[in-house]
């Protein structure tokens, strides 16, 4: 099961450890951290960001952006 985050990028939906809007992921400090540090996986395919996708692949934690709401990405969930 995968989730089209656009701009040519999906990810496994196994991976995903949280959807957040771009307000939540403001008040969650390591969140805001992670964004203020550039530390954004697709940093430059998205140009208006409406929500953050925490991934996490093995050990490592991902933070990729979309251009798409919360609610968009969870009805763009691919089987």
């Amino acid at each position: 099961m995968y989730l089209d985050i656009g701009n040519d990028i999906i990810l496994n939906w196994e991976d995903i450890l949280i959807i957040l809007t771009k307000e939540t992921a403001m008040k969650d400090h390591r969140i805001s951290s992670l964004i203020k540090e550039g530390k954004i996986a697709n940093s430059n395919t998205v140009h208006k960001i409406h929500s953050y996708i925490v991934v996490q692949r093995k050990e490592k934690e991902e933070l990729y952006i979309s251009s798409f709401t919360t609610q968009t990405l969870i009805k763009r969930f691919v089987i």
